[in-house]
């Protein structure tokens, strides 16, 4: 059976040039404890998987925790203050965050490894492109960014506690069994909210969502509810005995939820932009006649060139060879992200909800102010949702796909790189040291 320190070894691409900083050792700290207390193995890592994970290996459970995400999460809780306080700020939080999105597309796209080389071009590209509107600009953004780290720390650190019990209840369920602990009660619960909002004025989305897990059949959806709402539970928990708060624990479970709001935001944003990336990068790499490939990357720069500027001839070249996919993949793609986001709210209310029927936890919690924090919490979401949501057409279309699989082709044949070579040049373009551990 393989261990642990194999199988990241073995799976894992580890930044050496990274420094854990004293609050991130702190948390590791903590982390571990809880997980050691229990059986399971915890890795603290800074890998290009980016994603926390929880893994079976054999018998062992274990948990590993990429501090590679928490650098893009903090980035999207950056843009998020500095939009909420002037959607003004829009000017330098586009560049900023779309430069950190082709770098984790880089990273989370890595099995191409010509593919990543490219988006890790364009990063340093809109690296470049922010920091010359940031030194032109007269407002104060650096000293933000600067000083933000200190003010989310607290968002960070009840962020990251959420995440990590949410990790933790899937071991808990893994070993002990969904079934047999909480699919009883979650059902029961959710046929108690069923009951609730009879006749109430209620998103559809969150209607059928309720009225399906009341059914209890899906146990995977029923099991990633009960994870939200167990680690909401266990990080409130958690959190107001490690600030020893004396205020009612329902003032710190309203902090709580509004901070773990937004990780579900960024998920949802960032997980939509990779699954485009990754199906069109599946067809291009994958299912493209090569001959189609080699037409495409002559004259490489060229061509890229001609994209970039919208050349329409050169547009229509790219069409007639796969236009049709490209339509059904775009509509596709529309609906799955309309679906997300109608399901992460879904989530988020049911979240609430669910709190409120649960009055041994989060106590003399009235419904009202529980729908005041929803509705809290979908009112800032508008702040800022339409700009997210502009990201997203930025670095999903056509004219920004094409010229990075050029680019990719043309590090392939032109430059004939081997796979190990691109993402040797890739690391170095990010600034990363890879070790083995």
């Amino acid at each position: 059976m393989i261990n642990p320190d194999e199988y990241i070894k073995r799976f894992r691409r580890i930044n050496a040039d990274f420094t854990f900083e004293q609050d991130e050792i702190i948390f590791a700290s903590i982390a571990k404890d809880i997980c050691t207390a229990e059986g399971i193995q915890f890795r603290d890592i800074y890998s290009s998987f980016v994603f926390p994970q929880c893994v079976k290996l054999g018998n062992e459970h274990l948990i590993i925790w990429d501090n590679c995400y928490w650098d893009f999460v903090f980035v999207y809780c950056q843009c998020v203050e500095l939009l909420c306080v002037d959607k003004s700020y829009a000017d330098f939080c586009k560049p900023y965050f779309i430069w950190h999105i082709y770098k984790f597309l880089s990273l989370r796209l890595e099995k191409y490894p010509y593919i990543s080389l490219a988006l890790a071009k364009e990063a340093v590209a809109w690296e470049a492109a922010f920091k010359d509107i940031l030194e032109a600009s007269e407002k104060n953004i650096q000293d933000y960014l600067i000083e933000s780290k200190s003010k989310l720390k607290t968002k960070s650190i009840i962020n990251k506690l959420y995440v990590f019990f949410h990790e933790h209840m899937h071991f808990i369920y893994a070993t002990k069994g969904f079934e047999g602990t909480d699919k009883i009660a979650m059902v029961e619960l959710c046929k108690r909210m069923k009951d609730s909002i009879a006749g109430a004025e209620i998103d559809e989305i969150i209607r059928t969502t309720i009225e399906s897990l009341a059914e209890g059949n899906d146990l995977r959806a029923l099991e990633e509810v009960s994870c939200d709402y167990r680690s909401i539970m266990e990080a409130t928990q958690f959190w107001h005995s490690l600030i020893k708060s004396e205020l009612p624990i329902s003032k710190t479970f309203r902090q709580v939820i509004s901070h773990v709001n937004h990780i579900r935001d960024f998920n949802n944003i960032v997980n939509q932009i990779e699954q485009t990336w990754q199906a069109h990068s599946a067809i291009f790499n994958d299912l493209l006649p090569e001959k189609d490939k080699r037409n495409l990357i002559q004259s490489a720069g060229e061509i890229a060139d001609k994209l970039r500027a919208r050349d329409e001839a050169m547009l229509q070249v790219y069409d007639e060879h796969i236009k049709k996919w490209t339509q059904e993949s775009d509509v596709k793609f529309d609906k799955m992200k309309k679906r997300d986001e109608s399901v992460s709210q879904a989530r988020n209310e049911f979240l609430i909800l669910a709190c409120y029927f649960a009055p041994h936890i989060i106590v003399e919690q009235p419904l009202e102010d529980l729908r005041d924090i929803c509705d809290e919490i979908t009112y800032n979401f508008k702040k800022y949702g339409d700009f997210f949501n502009s990201i997203h057409s930025s670095v999903c279309n056509l004219e920004k796909l094409m010229p990075v699989f050029i680019e990719s082709h043309a590090i392939e044949f032109a430059l004939q790189y081997t796979p190990a070579r691109a993402l040797e040049k890739r690391d170095e373009l990010l600034g990363w040291k890879i070790r083995n551990c």
